[in-house]
């Protein structure tokens, strides 16, 4: 049976390292083990995706370039970590959909209303024929080390999200939150406070809590989907506020930093501690 590429869904004749090639061979991750949404684990080399030719050799080529010459615009660095998330999340689902749906093409619009579908529009906008309003449709927040820091990987699902550290260069990224994060105040501060002097650790504590802020404040927006984008139609609207506990951020801080002994520090917290205004 024919392949389907993952991102324009044409025939795939090649396969894409969901984590980059560069970035495994800058970092000897070819035989370490990443954890999968679905608790398996698997080795980075063996971690790949179909892809079509042009997509793999032109597409993605030209948008890791640009990320690992550090030259990435916020939209580029969006589609790279949206190729990330959804390669990770949504490899086997995307592929059993093209089965079932043999005519479908980039930008068709199916069933309005179905969240998968969502997913698989938004993997498609990583292709430049196919666009998001606003673009891009999450939070991008960048942090620059004072030193060359080790490979860190850290990625999170239900809301989307991924943090990864290498040489001087980290980043947060939120893909689906419709960028919704980068426009509140109180994360504007806390990234501002949080990228000062900083370090991975610092970082991943920004994840962490930026993390909680979209997972407790559940929120519906509406959206529009063309046969050539998907287009915000309002402001979102909270849902409801969930609880998030002691136990839920010690399990959390756990999972992304490997380190069952380390706590999620909010803001206030960190000032305090350290005789901060």
């Amino acid at each position: 049976m024919m392949k389907t590429c993952f991102v324009c869904s044409g025939p795939a004749e090649t396969e894409e390292h969901i984590i980059p090639k560069w970035l495994q061979r800058q970092y000897a991750l070819w035989d370490q083990k990443l954890s999968l949404p679905n608790r398996t684990t698997i080795t980075y080399k063996h971690l790949k995706i179909p892809c079509c030719f042009d997509c793999n050799n032109n597409v993605l080529s030209q948008l890791e370039t640009k990320v690992k010459s550090g030259t990435a615009t916020d939209e580029e660095l969006w589609k790279w970590a949206a190729k990330i998330h959804f390669g990770l999340l949504r490899k086997d689902d995307f592929l059993e959909w093209d089965r079932k749906n043999p005519g479908y093409k980039i930008g068709d619009v199916i069933k309005q209303d179905d969240p998968f579908e969502l997913d698989r529009h938004l993997a498609h906008s990583i292709h430049g024929e196919f666009e998001t309003d606003p673009s891009p449709w999450g939070s991008v927040f960048r942090f620059k080390f004072d030193r060359p820091v080790d490979y860190h990987f850290a990625h999170l699902i239900s809301p989307a999200g991924l943090a990864v550290a290498f040489g001087d260069v980290g980043y947060v990224i939120f893909v689906s939150d419709t960028g919704s994060l980068s426009r509140q105040p109180d994360v504007c501060r806390s990234y501002e406070f949080h990228r000062k002097d900083v370090h991975p650790g610092k970082m991943l504590n920004f994840f962490a809590n930026s993390w909680v802020h979209l997972f407790r404040h559940r929120v519906s927006y509406p959206f529009l989907m063309t046969p050539n984008s998907i287009a915000l139609l309002g402001s979102p609207k909270l849902i409801e506020t969930l609880p998030f506990g002691d136990d839920d951020y010690r399990q959390l801080w756990s999972y992304i930093t490997s380190n069952p002994d380390a706590k999620i520090v909010t803001t206030e917290e960190y000032q305090s501690r350290n005789g901060l205004p």
